[in-house]
């Protein structure tokens, strides 16, 4: 397996501040109710600013590869830095669930065992997240699933892994053809995926498509017997690097706390010295997985500025995201933060994590939380 590390001369200053659903129409399915915005008043927040300058002479340190011929052996988990269970080659491609995250959809299931989270705007500032999972065959409940965006084809795009959702708009559905995303679609599938009928009493039709992990790994198994691949591509480049011990990062200011905006929903990580671990907290209250009963936790949190805007003539009011490119960001861990760099050359390339000189970004082994946020709007760190 190869890693390849990037070569850029940068000269910059950085500025930065501390979905059977349904959903769009278009997408073969019942149509789907527009999310609810919360009605929480808009909190106040104090931006924080960080002015940091790179290097413009920086040159990125050599690539080391395997010899001619030769795979480097995988020795643990591409998405958290562990090492892998015996008998693991971590070979297998990942599998990313796209999860419902408005409130009356709360709470979810199985996002707590997921590796990565991703959260990026749906529609205006209504969230979903996607749940990366390195192997979801163990995984109970996992839900509630929603449709799929094009910045969120791309994010999967990039990792190498299967989507799983429940329709999507019609861009997505172009996208995911055009750059062979590898997908499930509830929609069209009624073995892997089923709907709780409590929920859709309770919270709607749109609120209760739910797979397993059991599902996923049937369903997949019958993927391969088809012919479909399983193992991640020949040159793969692993999504993040990683320490090899529990470190901090060099020059890091204090930061037991990292608060996202999305309109006046404000989900926010808090630090816990005792663990080392950011709690994470949405719509006032500890965001629980309801299967597990924990609240999700994290090692690493990363806020990446990515600008978006509706597009245009969309009465759903989807967003389209500025995600192939560069911009800035911060990456939080061990309770310090700093300033970081992202780059994506393409819809189907890795996303890439650099610190503020433009070296390779490392993560501590752990999950870790990544969180899209318009370029326009603030993100707070204490």
């Amino acid at each position: 397996m190869r890693l390849k590390t990037l070569r850029k001369s940068i000269g910059l200053t950085l500025l930065l501040g501390c979905i059977l659903l349904t959903g769009c129409g278009g997408e073969g399915a019942p149509p789907e109710t527009t999310p609810e915005q919360t009605t929480s008043p808009p909190v106040s927040i104090e931006t924080i600013e960080y002015t940091f300058t790179v290097d413009s002479a920086f040159t990125s340190p050599e690539e080391t590869t395997a010899p001619e011929g030769q795979e480097e052996p995988i020795l643990s988990n591409i998405l958290t830095g562990l090492p892998l269970a015996e008998g693991d080659e971590g070979t297998r491609r990942p599998v990313a669930v796209v999860i419902n995250n408005i409130k009356r959809a709360l709470p979810q299931s199985g996002i707590s065992q997921a590796d990565v989270i991703f959260e990026i705007e749906a529609e205006e500032t209504i969230t979903r997240l996607i749940a990366v999972f390195s192997d979801p065959s163990q995984v109970g409940k996992i839900g509630t699933v929603r449709s799929t965006r094009s910045a969120f084809v791309n994010v999967c795009a990039g990792l190498d892994a299967f989507m799983v959702h429940a329709g999507g708009s019609p861009q997505s559905y172009t996208d995911m053809k055009q750059l062979s995303v590898s997908n499930i679609d509830g929609i069209y599938d009624g073995i892997t995926f089923y709907r709780d009928q409590n929920r859709m009493k309770n919270a709607g039709y749109e609120h209760s498509m739910y797979t397993t992990g059991q599902r996923l790994a049937k369903k997949l198994d019958a993927l391969a017997k088809a012919g479909k691949r399983m193992g991640l591509a020949s040159g793969y480049k692993a999504p993040f690097a990683f320490f090899e011990t529990d470190t901090a990062p060099a020059n890091g200011q204090k930061c037991v706390k990292v608060t996202t905006m999305y309109g006046s929903y404000h989900p926010r990580f808090s630090y816990q010295e005792s663990t080392g671990l950011y709690l994470r907290y949405e719509y006032g209250a500890a965001h629980m997985d309801e299967d597990t009963k924990t609240q999700l936790a994290f090692k690493n949190v990363v806020v990446l500025s990515v600008t978006s805007s509706r597009i245009p003539g969309d009465t759903a009011m989807r967003r389209q995201f500025n995600d192939v490119g560069k911009g800035t960001g911060i990456y939080a861990t061990n309770g310090v933060v700093v300033p970081i760099q992202w780059s994506k050359a393409s819809a189907t390339a890795p996303l890439v994590l650099m610190d503020a000189s433009g070296e390779i970004l490392k993560l501590n082994p752990g999950k870790t939380f990544i969180s899209y946020v318009n370029g326009t709007e603030k993100f707070k760190t204490e």
